[in-house]
């Protein structure tokens, strides 16, 4: 279902942003997919928010189709979004509202589920799971969100949006370049994104990797901590400056550029 125009657009996310985690967090990963919330404070609720309003269009657009091919293309960056509002609600346990945390994640892992098979992927049974998002209740043991998933539909999700993904990565180059202001609300969503892209494909590396493994680790780990960075400035909204906005994505592509010379795709 993926075009080479697509793996050719995406090639290094799908190298650079595979274990952005895998350093950072090495000490917390106590289940697979799963990590201490690293977002910064205000972040993960407004993540939530622009991932779930990003899910509501998208399959409200997969219903409405009359085709089915039309709407292949969207699945991947759909089934990991809902992965990263599962990953978002579990991080977040910890207090009085786990329940509805779990309740949150159970439903986005039916919501990926129902898109799982190529062929046989249906968007009413993605829609009905993401109605009960909010009112669903679940069980707060930590789950393996990796489990069973593919890092290249992982990466699917930075594609840009007119083929159906969230655009992150148009927007963090033309950002960095100075070729479209550095919206702070956009950065958020894009260096917060990363960050749970990160999480979730830090179980899912590629294979072959063999001695390069210490400069993998290296390039995540800058990764992490730009991404981080960003997202600190980038949640003041209105207060963040600009021009720091702009010298933390352009850190955030140089280390993705410089990753990717390294891990080239084949």
């Amino acid at each position: 279902m993926k075009t080479e125009d697509d793996t050719v657009q995406l090639a290094w996310t799908r190298k650079v942003l595979a274990a952005v985690a895998a350093t950072a967090f090495v000490g917390v990963l106590a289940v697979p997919g799963t990590a201490k919330d690293p977002l910064p404070a205000g972040g993960a609720a407004k993540q939530e928010d622009a991932d779930l309003a990003f899910l509501k269009a998208s399959i409200d657009k997969g219903v409405a189709a009359t085709e089915a091919k039309k709407t292949k293309a969207m699945i991947d960056p759909v089934r990991t979004t809902a992965m990263l509002v599962a990953l978002n609600a579990q991080n977040r346990m910890g207090g009085k509202d786990d329940e509805q945390l779990a309740g949150l994640r159970d439903q986005m892992l039916k919501l990926s589920a129902a898109l799982a098979d190529d062929e046989k992927f249906d968007w009413k049974a993605a829609a009905k799971a993401l109605e009960g998002a909010k009112t669903a209740k679940g069980d707060k043991k930590p789950v393996d969100l990796a489990k069973d998933y593919d890092l290249a539909v992982t990466m699917n999700v930075f594609k840009k949006s007119a083929r159906g993904g969230r655009g992150w990565e148009e927007d963090l180059s033309d950002m960095a370049q100075g070729k479209k202001p550095a919206d702070a609300d956009r950065v958020l969503e894009i260096a917060q994104g990363t960050h749970l892209v990160g999480q979730l494909a830090a179980s899912l590396p590629p294979d072959g990797i063999g001695a390069k493994k210490k400069q993998w680790d290296g390039f995540s780990a800058d990764m992490q901590k730009l991404s981080k960075d960003a997202a600190d400035e980038a949640v003041k909204g209105k207060k963040a400056d600009a021009a720091v906005l702009k010298k933390k994505l352009e850190a955030m592509d140089a280390n993705c550029a410089a990753c990717h010379k390294v891990f080239k795709t084949k």
